[in-house]
């Protein structure tokens, strides 16, 4: 549609969504902004939905649902949900609905209007009477109830590939025009326009975070790509590894391998997280993670916070074996090798294919002190140099050759 008509049509969003916009500095504010301009031009919105694709391992659709504050509400594919969070307005509610995958397999959601908008990219068009009695949606009687008489739901497409859509629903007595609708679609194009930068960097930081782990994504998002590019760091270094998992692989099928790792280390990721750590590596079935030194943790403070996770991650190992034991599946067993010491930390690699971890002596003395736990039937171990700043939670098992190390290492175990 011409500008001109767009300008004419609907004067107060256009001139907002040109000259305003890019000024608003979230897309729950950019959300706001258009649907209230909307209604100062006339068109009387009530409630509306959008949704934004979320590439996101645990997040299928951000959803942006805004309503007029007087406006009743309605929570649709309410087990749906994994997060919400409420942004308040003058004179509307947006509700911020972070939608699980699965919502995907769902009946109710295959049933509704957005599997149609969204997996199918139609445009809806629902007018709604005030004497009606059946409906093909429960949600459609719901709107009856609140007043609406016209619900528009279409997908918006841009070049990045995003499954993006909107509904709208209004409570004009003649509900929407024709050329109301298509003034809709390309105004909720512009402003899908302003929105895209913000989704685009979201995808960014959550691509980064899920595969390089969060503080380390940050460092590559503000600009630490080069190859060579390291630096020292001190550090707690943690490394972990699932003993006899070869001999478990051959065992069960594959899927069940697959599905057994996720739950292990969703443990140990959480737990890490927990104490301040960060994962850096999934390698096969072994973790390598650090617990870095910064000005406000001292060598001791993540010592500490290393163990104490070490310990919760063992207390959870048992509850999930005992859990394994009741369905009478092998249990898992695994390995802590624990060490503190400086590391170079950066980008190492090729040209074009570059790996942000850590290196250095300390690594392999972590590595090789938990490959004494399977001999020593220890869960955790650690190194001389880690037990110093916790010697009162170890107990001392002796002294042992490692592989690569001339000295023989003194190694300690948990208490």
């Amino acid at each position: 549609m011409a500008l001109e008509t767009l300008i004419d049509r609907a004067p107060c969003t256009t001139k907002w969504l040109i000259e305003n916009a890019k000024n608003v500095s979230s897309p729950p504010d950019l959300i706001n902004g258009f649907m209230a301009h909307l209604n100062q031009d006339g068109f009387c919105i009530l409630r509306s939905n959008t949704s934004l694709d979320g590439l996101h391992p645990e997040i299928s659709a951000c959803f942006y649902r805004w309503k007029l504050k007087e406006v009743d509400e309605i929570i649709p594919l309410e087990n749906m949900r994994i997060h919400t969070r409420l942004y308040e307005y003058e004179n509307s509610v947006i509700t911020e609905i972070f939608w699980g995958y699965q919502a995907l397999v769902q009946e109710a959601y295959k049933a509704g209007p957005w599997y149609d908008i969204l997996e199918k990219g139609l445009t809806l068009r629902r007018r709604i009477q005030p004497d009606e009695t059946e409906f093909e949606l429960p949600i459609f009687e719901d709107f009856q109830k609140l007043g609406v008489t016209d619900y528009f739901g279409f997908p918006i497409r841009l070049k990045s590939g995003a499954r993006n859509g909107m509904t709208l629903a209004t409570n004009k007595a003649e509900g929407f025009s024709d050329l109301e609708l298509e003034l809709i679609k390309d105004l909720a194009y512009l402003l899908m326009l302003h929105i895209e930068p913000y989704q685009e960097h979201r995808t960014t930081r959550t691509l980064l975070a899920t595969y390089l782990g969060t503080k380390t994504g940050e460092r590559v998002l503000n600009g630490q790509i080069r190859r060579g590019d390291v630096e020292k760091m001190e550090s707690a270094i943690w490394f972990s590894d699932l003993r006899g998992f070869t001999q478990l692989s051959n065992q069960i099928p594959s899927e069940d391998l697959i599905q057994i790792l996720n739950l292990y280390f969703h443990e140990i990721a959480t737990i890490i997280d927990q104490f301040e750590g960060e994962i850096l590596k999934f390698i096969g079935d072994a973790v390598l993670a650090i617990f870095p030194v910064t000005s406000s943790s001292s060598p001791q403070d993540v010592c500490y916070q290393a163990l104490e996770a070490a310990k919760k991650v063992n207390i959870k190992l048992a509850t999930l074996n005992q859990s394994r034991i009741e369905q009478q599946l092998p249990i898992l067993n695994h390995g802590i090798g624990l060490h503190i010491g400086t590391v170079q930390y950066g980008n190492i690699g090729a040209l074009d294919r570059l790996d942000f971890t850590v290196i250095g002596q300390a690594v392999n003395l972590a590595s090789r002190t938990e490959g004494l736990c399977s001999k020593l039937e220890k869960k955790t171990l650690t190194s001389q140099a880690f037990a110093e700043f916790v010697n009162e939670k170890l107990d001392f098992e002796g002294e042992f050759e490692l592989k690569g190390f001339t000295k023989n290492q003194c190694i300690y175990s948990l208490k």
